[in-house]
């Protein structure tokens, strides 16, 4: 599914727990989240263990995103260390990178 114009009027509920999508409200605030069903005309949006309830006229663009959460993450680490006997010294190295994936 890539762009769709529903009419908000003909829709009751929403709802789609198995997947993340990139929730764009009208105000510009931006949600990676499942959507829960609510009363009529509303969904509700699960962050991070907080439970907030918006209205479908708020939503501007919804974006579903391959895989969940914990699929959407990546990254790399490393470690080192070098010892230099005739200095006495030694340095410890690391390296750490995150990315979070999205559709664009």
């Amino acid at each position: 599914m890539d762009i769709l114009n529903i009419k908000v009027t003909k829709i009751r509920t929403l709802k789609a727990v198995s997947h993340i999508y990139r929730l764009e409200t009208i105000h510009g605030d931006i949600y990676y989240t499942s959507l829960e069903g609510a009363s009529p005309g509303n969904v509700q949006l699960k962050l991070g263990g907080i439970v907030r309830e918006i209205s479908f006229e708020e939503i501007s663009k919804l974006v579903p995103l391959n895989g969940k959460t914990e699929d959407l993450w990546q990254g790399n680490a490393s470690a080192g260390y070098s010892y230099s006997k005739s200095s006495g010294r030694g340095q410890f190295n690391s390296n750490f990178s995150v990315e979070y994936l999205t559709k664009k």
